[in-house]
């Protein structure tokens, strides 16, 4: 399983804070963003500009941000831990 944590309003979208979707139905990130955005269709348009992922949608993956890594192209295995999050700023 595949742990998916999310922050701010797009954890308001899902109504929850975590939630986890099996793996075996999963290669990498864009398989993940694609099973969240079918079960809960907000997210799509919070996700994305067209087919891009919006600059301010923060991914990270087992405490490496996505950018770093291969973006959505990046595998995911069970036990894997994805963060989804907006921008962060203080005051």
């Amino acid at each position: 399983m595949v742990e998916i944590r999310f922050f701010a309003n797009f954890r308001e979208v899902v109504g929850k804070d975590k939630i986890e979707v099996k793996s075996k139905d999963i290669d990498d990130v864009r398989d993940v963003i694609e099973i969240l955005v079918e079960k809960y269709p907000e997210l799509e348009e919070m996700f994305f500009d067209g087919s891009e992922l919006r600059e301010y949608v923060n991914l990270i993956l087992n405490d490496q941000k996505l950018e770093q890594l291969s973006g959505l192209d990046t595998e995911v295995n069970s036990r894997d831990s994805l963060v989804i999050f907006p921008p962060v700023s203080g005051g």
